[in-house]
């Protein structure tokens, strides 16, 4: 309740922060990605595929706000800035001749109308797994809370083998949807759209082929989605490998059981023995900040 009231203030912020930045959105193609993993990997993907594409691209993302080569720094773990903010970088973008927008939307962003009055064109699900529920309470709230951008956005790009797919259908109505996916029934999949990548795992065989969706809905050239992809680095900290001697270190900012389910055992594939460690031994560290969503901890 008290939440609710909060937000109506924070949707009066957004309005204000419209009109002092004369809407710069307008006229810009805006590519909104949500989810519980994989998000900042995928917002970047996109980004480096219409960046290799020729087509004066920003992002806005948890590792920063990129405009015209430029990085500019967002704060520390923020994801969706605040609505005078976003309003301030989209207005820088638009002075640069940006024509498309790749913003990395979360779930308070959106439940707190931090990006209300954005046209977005696209909208990109990766998944979603038990994260912020000490904000939203329950799964069923934290799913309705992201459906907010695929009802405002005239498309949406949804992974048909995420458990949250049937649900974020039955809010949506009248929407163009564009599926993606590791099986056959999903509209962009590995045997529809075959590809290579430099990075582990299935987790962003998922990623790739949302950024793939993306870019055919753009109508990107096949041969240059498949060549970004494939020169694609992805941002810092995340699959980063900073020592690999008598053994590997590797930093990735997944936090979540879900991402844990599907990173360490593609991590375990890759300890093939090194002096200091024997072959398939994994030490993983890791933190859980304060009292902030207490519930995945066990």
């Amino acid at each position: 309740m008290w939440q609710d009231i909060k937000n109506i203030y924070h949707l009066f912020q957004s309005i204000t922060a419209n009109t002092i930045y004369a809407a710069p959105s307008r006229g810009m193609t805006i590519i909104g990605v949500t989810g519980t993993d994989g998000k900042t990997t995928t917002s970047s993907m996109i980004y480096h595929i219409l960046q290799t594409a020729g087509l004066k691209t920003a992002l806005i993302s948890t590792v920063g706000a990129i405009i015209d080569g430029k990085t500019y720094d967002i704060g520390f773990h923020v994801t969706t800035p605040d609505s005078f903010a976003i309003q301030s970088y989209i207005r820088k973008a638009k002075k640069a001749g940006v024509k498309y927008l790749v913003i990395e939307t979360t779930s308070i962003g959106l439940h707190q109308n931090r990006v209300f009055g954005i046209p977005f064109n696209l909208a990109v699900l990766t998944n979603i797994t038990n994260e912020h529920l000490d904000y939203h309470k329950n799964y069923q709230k934290y799913v309705k809370a992201k459906t907010r951008l695929f009802q405002i956005a005239k498309a949406a790009i949804l992974n048909i083998d995420d458990k949250s797919f049937s649900l974020i259908t039955s809010h949506i109505q009248n929407k163009k949807i564009i599926t993606y996916g590791l099986e056959k029934n999903a509209g962009i999949n590995p045997d529809i759209f075959p590809f290579r990548t430099n990075l582990i795992g299935a987790f962003n065989q998922y990623n790739a082929l949302a950024a793939i969706a993306v870019a055919k809905e753009l109508n990107i050239e096949d041969s240059i989605i498949t060549k970004a992809l494939l020169s694609f680095i992805p941002p810092t900290g995340r699959e980063e490998v900073v020592y690999d001697k008598e053994f590997k270190i590797i930093i990735d900012f997944a936090h979540t059981p879900g991402a844990f389910e599907v990173v360490l055992p593609e991590i375990k594939k890759l300890t093939k023995g090194k002096p200091a460690l024997p072959a398939g031994r994994l030490i993983h560290i890791f933190g859980s900040a304060g009292q902030r969503d207490k519930y995945k901890r066990p």
